[in-house]
């Protein structure tokens, strides 16, 4: 008896040290993958999970088919009425015209000036650093590994990147821009160390000098590392 309550202390004890442990692996994955990031960069559509469709209604047994006929053939009594056939209908001709087709030529669309409203493709990586860090731990190494991957597939694979640190108003500019490079660097230090070609990637911060669009520069989510497809 003593032995067995030993024994189910010890399984309480670790099922409360299992959940916390848990709950730590959860945080560290990556919010986004591989796929993902392809798509957003790319621009192409990302498939949707395919959707449960309603159950299809189960097929008449042979036996449920049979009571039917036998019953319908019952109700008509074995009498059948067939339709007079007019002799001259297939000759008489049919007084609708025949419809016209019209093809319009594709016209080719005139391709953009270089240079002229023409966006760079770029992907925020959504990555939380403490405050005043640039140490990639936990969600924001597994996020930068799951990008890693994807800069690996077939459609980015050889293409550039530049890693972009930005940071919001708080604080000096000098100190904010230390910041920002360390950041970005730090991302490309972790994609170097995944397989990624150097020449691949670039670096950059900028501080708060660029702020997203309509946020002023004192906002919290200009505090952002971003992935920029160079070619």
């Amino acid at each position: 008896m003593e032995l067995d309550m030993r024994f189910t202390l010890l399984a309480s004890a670790i099922a409360l040290v299992a959940v916390p442990v848990t709950a730590i692996q959860a945080q560290e994955q990556a919010t986004r993958s591989p796929s993902d990031f392809v798509c957003e960069l790319t621009g192409e559509e990302c498939p949707a999970e395919p959707a449960a469709g309603p159950e299809s209604p189960a097929a008449p047994t042979a036996s449920a088919t049979g009571g039917r006929a036998a019953r319908v053939a019952g109700e008509s009594r074995g009498f059948v009425l067939a339709k007079p056939v007019d002799p001259n209908a297939a000759k008489r001709p049919d007084p609708r015209p025949a419809p016209i087709r019209v093809v319009t030529p594709n016209r080719p669309k005139p391709a953009p000036a270089p240079g002229v409203g023409v966006a760079q493709p770029r992907v925020d990586l959504r990555l939380g650093f403490s405050t005043g860090s640039s140490m990639l731990v936990g969600r924001e190494l597994m996020e930068v590994k799951s990008f890693a991957t994807a800069l690996k597939t077939p459609r980015l694979a050889g293409r550039r990147v530049r890693i972009e640190g930005h940071t919001d108003s708080v604080g000096s500019r000098e100190s904010n821009l230390t910041l920002s490079r360390e950041r970005a660097y730090a991302v490309r230090q972790t994609l170097i160390a995944e397989g990624i070609a150097a020449d691949r990637i670039d670096a950059a911060g900028y501080g708060f000098d660029r702020p997203l669009a309509g946020q002023r520069a004192s906002a919290g989510a200009n505090r952002r590392v971003e992935a920029v497809l160079v070619n």
